[in-house]
């Protein structure tokens, strides 16, 4: 599977200290408030983007783009769409998280993300800036569904907003994370996540982030007795 891979990793300690990271945001965590993040809040608002901060932040060049974009990822999906913020840890228990970490992972991996979803229907296709994959562990039962897409033509990208129209894109694989399990998980493809059924979204989840490896290198340079083991081991 080239999108997402269930491993049988098991890490006691750091799943405990990410539980009690989300009972406690403001001592171990810091909002992360990424660029995209500013621009795409601007999208909605300041639609016409006549503001001097629209202008200043997007670029005239993606401003007509941008409004097609909103409104058509608005008629394929809705209007609500999920409040997804991200954080880091601060220090020093970003040190301490790192060093109850397996060595062959602490010594490749970049950043470790925080990640909250919850309040709407779906986060839009789109693909990581930085992130080309992540070890993530989800800590809140299964209410949203993943969603991988190829492309269905070559098209271009901005790099401001790494969008999609929805129409430009087929579905290649869909997954439902489930709590409690460590996945390696491609940010590279564009995916998307969507709400399920009558339920109302709340996912909290905890990445550790590759920004020099790819998917399948991750996959080839860590062992698989590491990725697919119990640590500290029993």
């Amino acid at each position: 599977n080239p999108y997402i891979t269930k491993l049988n990793l098991s890490l006691p300690k750091v799943e405990a200290r990410i539980k009690s990271m989300f009972a406690d945001m403001p001592k171990f965590t810091k909002q992360r408030f990424a660029h995209w993040k500013r621009a795409k809040m601007l999208g909605y608002e300041d639609p016409n983007f006549t503001s001097d901060e629209s202008q200043k932040i997007l670029g005239k060049e993606d401003l007509e783009w941008l409004k097609q974009i909103n409104q058509a990822i608005i008629d394929a999906y809705g209007p609500e769409t999920l409040i997804f913020n991200q954080y880091d840890i601060k220090e020093p228990y970003r040190t301490q998280f790192k060093e109850m970490l397996p060595t062959e992972i602490a010594s490749i991996c970049g950043a470790f993300t925080v990640q909250w979803a919850r309040g709407g229907d779906y986060i839009q296709p789109h693909r990581d800036h930085h992130r080309k994959c992540g070890l993530f562990y989800a800590i809140s039962k299964p209410d949203c569904e993943t969603r991988w897409y190829k492309k269905k033509f070559d098209f271009s990208e901005y790099d401001t907003l790494r969008f999609a129209f929805p129409n430009d894109l087929e579905v290649v694989h869909t997954e439902i994370i489930e709590a409690g399990s460590w996945y390696l998980f491609n940010n590279q493809p564009f995916h998307s996540v969507h709400r399920l059924p009558d339920i109302i979204a709340n996912r909290k989840s905890f990445v550790i982030d590759f920004y020099d490896l790819s998917y399948e290198e991750v996959l080839t340079k860590i062992p698989n007795e590491v990725l697919n083991g119990r640590y500290p081991a029993q």
